[in-house]
């Protein structure tokens, strides 16, 4: 029976063998919810409208230091307040242009690492967003 077991649902909700597929491990919820943490925009979330970075919202924004600069100082301030058992170590923009996933001016990617205190796990987590 431990084959079906598992921490949390894994995001976006994927049918697996045996029902909905699930994270194993406590590193890969942790991810999961990180990466949500990132990605939700404030107000989305329901009882908590000032939860999130709202990553999204920053996708047409003139990408200069300034905007990293504030989407840096908001994933700090995030974490700090919702996940504060994760201590961040970097976080890394891909320059203009030489973003290997970058399709025109309305993407980029990014890449931040962390990690899980409780645990002692240092992990990275990878983000590319791109106009949908």
């Amino acid at each position: 029976m431990a084959e079906f077991a598992g921490i949390s649902p894994y995001i976006p909700l994927t049918i697996g063998t045996f029902g909905y597929k699930l994270n194993k491990t406590y590193a890969d919820a942790v991810k999961q919810n990180f990466r949500n943490l990132i990605l939700t925009v404030r107000g989305e979330r329901m009882m908590d409208p000032d939860f999130g970075v709202g990553l999204y919202s920053f996708l047409f924004e003139q990408d200069d230091d300034a905007l990293r600069s504030s989407v840096e100082s908001e994933i700090l301030k995030q974490t700090e307040r919702y996940m504060p058992f994760l201590e961040i170590h970097d976080i890394y923009f891909s320059p203009p242009g030489l973003n290997q996933y970058e399709v025109d001016g309305n993407s980029f990617y990014m890449s931040i690492t962390y990690s899980v205190l409780p645990l002692n796990l240092q992990d990275q987590l990878d983000i590319s967003l791109e106009e949908d």
